[in-house]
């Protein structure tokens, strides 16, 4: 299911309202059944009205698979199932909304010690502000007229919140990495084992802030949510090629931004064992700032911040229990791993995940570097987009796993965009990989292809 949506349609001017919309609209997504012809999700202006005239989904855009997850008892959403008004308390300044107010959903896991996924949209559970470093520096006190939307994604004994290790907190204990520019929260507890990784993501629902619209590509093995720019969507034109510039947010000068949240391959060994759910998180910032020199150090949301949970294997074959995995960075400062990257323990990921244009080409030699370059279509013979797999393994000494591939989507062209179009034909058009079809995602001059299910 892959949905198009714009929770502010009708209450720009009221933060909360769009908060509400955002939440029923990614439930509408997560629930929806497949072959939807529509959803409707009429916005919330204010607390207790309804604009009925108006729609938050703007497009289904495939429909062959259902969005695949069941929303739980914790799931409390205003008018979650339908467009029927009621009132809702406003955002608090300790954030109590993200217990208020969550989306939250589960699907089995498959694996009888950890029998469900969790998937959960909610804000910070307190003050965001707080020195915990998973918001910018120029954070506005007065955040609650800011909220924050996060995601959190992970295994859990429970359909809802009531397993308490997936429940995400702000202590100053459970996060990872404590960089103001991590756009990772709660991604490892270092005293105990985590059940769960929440990213942080720049999903503002302020009007002054959030100029975008959003698509979400979401199956029983998947969510993906990317950010598209109404007036900058034309194929003739490009996509999302200019950034966004705040004035209380001068680090968050993107172009979009992309989160996954979904299943990776597996090794055979590990599909022996019933505790390792085969989860990973990761999230990019298409950040404005772009990287000019292999030193150049800059507050950069790179492509490297990653959480897995996974079995890992010793120098002599013994398997590890299984443990959440994570990379996060600071900056940009090595041309080898792209990233600073900060790991507890032994617990660190293989990186880069991949390149982008944005962040690597120019320091590679040339403005119109290719990273990812075209690949040759085995049934036609032409130049098409390539699908590089974005893998997901650790290789660390002493833990290694060769791990596998994110399923639903795969890192294309990085290239400049009037490039980009000689292998890309039309804004509809659809590329077969292993018989199934995806679209491409264009944000500024990188590609992503995403499933078209």
């Amino acid at each position: 299911m892959i949905i198009t949506f714009d929770p502010k349609i009708a209450a720009a001017s009221n933060q909360d309202s769009v908060y509400i919309n955002f939440l029923r609209c990614v439930t509408a997504a997560c629930t929806a059944a497949a072959g939807t012809t529509t959803l409707t999700v009429n916005p919330y202006t204010t607390s207790n009205n309804i604009d009925t005239t108006r729609n938050c989904i703007v497009s289904i855009d495939a429909n062959t698979e259902a969005g695949g997850w069941t929303t739980s008892a914790s799931h409390n959403v205003p008018s979650s199932a339908n467009n029927t008004p009621q009132t809702f308390t406003t955002i608090t300044s300790n954030g109590a909304m993200a217990a208020n107010y969550k989306a939250d959903f589960y699907v089995a896991s498959g694996k009888s010690t950890y029998p469900y996924l969790k998937l959960a949209f909610h804000i910070p559970t307190s003050n965001p502000y707080d020195n915990q470093g998973y918001v910018g520096p120029t954070m506005p006190a007065n955040w609650s007229s800011y909220p924050v939307v996060l995601s959190t994604f992970g295994h859990s004994t429970t359909t809802d919140w009531t397993d308490t290790s997936f429940v995400p907190t702000n202590s100053s204990a459970n996060h990872a990495n404590s960089s103001s520019f991590s756009p990772f929260k709660d991604m490892g507890n270092r005293s105990a084992a985590p059940y769960y990784c929440s990213t942080y993501n720049p999903w503002y629902m302020a009007s002054a802030i959030n100029t975008v619209q959003y698509k979400i590509a979401v199956t029983a093995n998947y969510c993906i949510i990317w950010e598209v720019k109404p007036t900058q969507n034309s194929y003739v034109d490009g996509y999302n090629t200019s950034y966004l510039v705040h004035s209380d947010y001068s680090y968050y000068q993107r172009f979009g931004s992309i989160i996954y949240h979904g299943l990776r391959e597996t090794q055979g060994w590990e599909n022996t064992y019933n505790d390792n759910p085969p989860w990973v998180s990761w999230g990019y910032l298409h950040s404005a700032m772009a990287r000019t020199s292999p030193s150049t150090s800059y507050n950069h949301f790179a492509t490297n911040s990653v959480g897995a949970w996974m079995r890992t294997q010793t120098n002599t074959s013994q398997v590890s229990a299984p443990s959440l995995r994570s990379v996060q960075n600071t900056s940009q400062t090595s041309p080898f791993t792209d990233v600073t990257m900060t790991g507890w323990g032994t617990q660190t990921l293989q990186v880069p995940l991949f390149k982008t244009r944005i962040a690597d080409g120019p320091y590679m030699g040339s403005t119109n570097a290719t990273l990812n370059p075209p690949q040759a279509d085995p049934v036609t013979g032409l130049q098409v987009p390539g699908a590089y797999p974005i893998i997901i393994r650790s290789t660390n000494d002493g833990a290694y796993n060769a791990g596998g591939a994110c399923r639903g989507i795969y890192k294309s062209l990085s290239m400049p965009y009037t490039n980009m179009k000689n292998y890309w034909t039309a804004a509809n058009q659809t590329f077969n990989i292993n018989g199934e079809p995806y679209i491409p995602v264009v944000i500024k001059e990188d590609m992503w292809l995403i499933r078209a299910a």
